[in-house]
């Protein structure tokens, strides 16, 4: 018996003593999964770090993912039909301190300060006649802040009918499908400005609450994009190929509550589709990597990019301009019928 023989044997055997654990354990096969089941409390310890962090930051230089939050909250409330005369009291406050504390510490873009403007000033136009004392002296404590003078176009709620027409869906449709994932590159180099370009496509993601807790941390050097590539698995055999590598970290620093802990996950995958459609729509190709939860390449991994305790990477995107001579895989889809269904299950209404 060869090693790759001992190899299968050896994961056959582990495969079927999991199999029988998972289906007939109960009560106590789950009790030995609390201690023993340790990837999850590599999730706990970097959930606890973000909160760390949030409230670290909420303290020293202004809660940052906490205004954006709230700012966000904001909005909704003024796009209300119909609108209330007093509404935010719970929080007004404290959006317009994490504001002051936010700008003493620079911890705002143009475009953010912006836009906190906008709608705080909306805001107070709005709640005008309310009698709330709250609200007042929040508004004399923003009357009092240095409004920016950022040359952008007003960034306050905005009527519906006011949005560009979009794109056909026979575009999207096709753009979609030409999609697909890529393992042969050349090694001619993709310009930063068509990155970039798809990174702002990307932002325009939907971000619970606006809060937009993931980074991607590009490689577009290729001894350390395949240095990078090479920690993930599944990746032997076309790591030494790439060129680019885009790894798409989650902060879990944006949020206070555990409640929150897959947002990263969410918000992150939202914003690398249409990061990878962006690119697509520009000629370049992309595949996408997936990152289990396993310690060794967690560190490797922090390691060679320099990660907080409270940030915790979502997936790997290759990318680069595709060897038209190479394969790509078909991945048959499946019917819509398979993944659809209307209304709630019968007698549950």
């Amino acid at each position: 018996m060869d090693r790759q023989d001992v190899k299968v044997v050896l994961v056959s055997a582990r495969e079927a003593v999991r199999s029988t654990f998972f289906r007939r354990g109960g009560r106590l096969g789950r009790a030995i999964y609390r201690v023993f089941g340790t990837s999850h409390n590599r999730e706990m310890n970097a959930v606890f770090a973000g909160a760390a962090e949030f409230y670290r930051a909420d303290r020293n230089r202004g809660q940052r993912f906490a205004l954006r939050r709230n700012v966000h909250m904001l909005e909704k409330g003024l796009c209300m039909r119909p609108r209330r005369e007093t509404f935010a009291v719970d929080y007004i406050e404290t959006t317009v301190g994490d504001l002051g504390k936010c700008m003493a510490g620079s911890e705002l873009s143009d475009i953010e300060l912006k836009w906190c403007f906008d709608v705080l000033s909306a805001y107070f136009d709005a709640t005008s006649t309310s009698p709330n004392g709250r609200i007042k002296r929040a508004r004399d404590e923003f009357l009092g802040l240095a409004r920016p003078d950022v040359p952008i176009q007003t960034s306050a709620p905005y009527r519906v009918g006011t949005l560009p027409d979009v794109v056909s869906i026979e575009a999207l449709e096709a753009l979609a499908i030409s999609r697909t994932s890529v393992r042969s590159y050349h090694s001619k180099p993709v310009d930063r400005g068509v990155i970039d370009r798809a990174l702002m496509v990307a932002l325009e993601s939907p971000s619970a609450c606006n809060r937009v807790p993931w980074t991607m941390r590009i490689m577009d050097d290729p001894e350390n994009a395949r240095l990078v590539a090479g920690v993930a698995m599944g990746t032997a055999g076309y790591s030494e190929q790439v060129s680019n590598v885009a790894v798409l970290v989650g902060n879990l620093g944006a949020y206070s509550n555990e409640r929150d802990r897959h947002l990263i996950y969410i918000d992150g995958s939202l914003a690398a589709m249409s990061f990878i459609l962006a690119l697509q729509a520009q000629g370049v190709s992309s595949c996408c990597v997936n990152w289990p939860d396993i310690a060794t390449r967690e560190q490797k991994m922090a390691s060679l990019l320099g990660m907080e305790p409270h940030e915790r990477v979502v997936m790997l995107i290759l990318f680069g301009y595709a060897d038209e001579q190479g394969l790509t895989p078909y991945s048959g889809k499946l019917p819509v019928g398979a993944i659809r269904t209307f209304g709630l299950p019968r007698g549950r209404a």
